[in-house]
């Protein structure tokens, strides 16, 4: 999915899947551990033009993304990455289901809090872009992602392995979608590994970046991570900013056993030796190996 540097020298590139530490997770209070202002700053010496933050189920600190944008020359186009229960639970998760809305204003009015169908035609009818970030993984729309309301589709998402992605190119296709990738950046090495480069001038602001998104002005630029200790670092950041959350959770667990492996594990988050690397390795590879076999079965299922 690369294009040549030449054609995209003119183009302006940016990230469409941001997060900072105001992203929360379903287990971690702080589900990236850096400000606005390191990931910008990163952004910047990458050569990216512009940012859409979005952050988890909040659009509170925008102004924050837009001073730093200010100081690194970086347009801020504003998000959100609205989450909803699947109905579904693995041991401390809750399942859940992501949509990702650009060019958002205003909170979304309460009854579409806990509705996904209410909240994607609200961002819809406001003319706002909506956007099915990694659809086929654990927290994606699948299907839905073709419903009318979803205008784009992320058919490259970095942290979602290649028959996941290879299915979402696939509904994007088939359902008309304007297709873009996203980093899903939740740490600074990984910013810019998916870039949508829009055809407007440099000095393009918010509003020019959305409109070339929503009329599907866009080439995509994509790279897979290839530190296989990139998550094992941000694994790491994260435990340390919540420790005292995790441990009390897991502590407060009934059952001994996952008492016992929830501690464990929260330890080796915190441990940065070879013994701990290669235990997070194994349990990491085996994850992804399921993920990537059900990945597969479902693309199968597709025809």
């Amino acid at each position: 999915m690369k294009e040549d540097a030449d054609i995209l020298r003119d183009w302006n590139c940016g990230d469409s899947h941001v997060h900072s530490y105001y992203s929360s997770g379903s287990f971690l209070n702080y589900d990236c551990p850096y400000s606005p202002e390191l990931m910008l700053n990163v952004a910047a010496k990458k050569g990216l033009r512009w940012i859409a933050p979005t952050e988890h189920n909040t659009i509170d600190y925008v102004k924050k993304w837009e001073e730093a944008g200010e100081k690194y020359d970086i347009t801020i186009l504003p998000g959100i990455e609205k989450s909803f229960s699947s109905g579904k639970k693995f041991w401390f998760w809750k399942g859940q289901i992501h949509v990702i809305v650009l060019g958002i204003q205003e909170k979304p009015p309460k009854n579409t809090v806990d509705d996904l169908e209410e909240f994607c035609w609200w961002a819809h009818d406001k003319g706002y872009f909506v956007v099915s970030p990694h659809p086929f993984n654990l927290a994606g729309m699948k299907e839905r992602a073709a419903k009318e309301y979803v205008d784009a589709i992320e058919v490259r998402n970095s942290m979602t392995n290649f028959f996941a992605n290879l299915r979402a190119e696939r509904l994007c296709k088939k359902a008309n979608k304007i297709p873009i990738v996203g980093s899903d950046s939740h740490m600074p090495e990984t910013l810019g590994c998916a870039k949508v480069c829009v055809d407007v001038p440099e000095d393009a602001g918010p509003d020019d970046i959305f409109q070339a998104l929503t009329k599907g002005k866009v080439k995509n630029v994509y790279e897979s991570y290839r530190d296989i200790f990139l998550v094992y670092r941000l694994l790491r950041k994260r435990y340390e900013l919540n420790y005292d959350r995790a441990f009390n959770l897991i502590k407060n667990r009934k059952s001994a056993v996952e008492r016992a492996v929830g501690l464990r594990f929260l330890q080796y988050g915190l441990d940065d030796n070879i013994k701990a690397k290669l235990i997070y390795l194994s349990v990491r590879s085996a994850w992804n190996l399921a993920d990537t076999v059900r990945s597969f079965l479902g693309f199968l299922g597709d025809f």
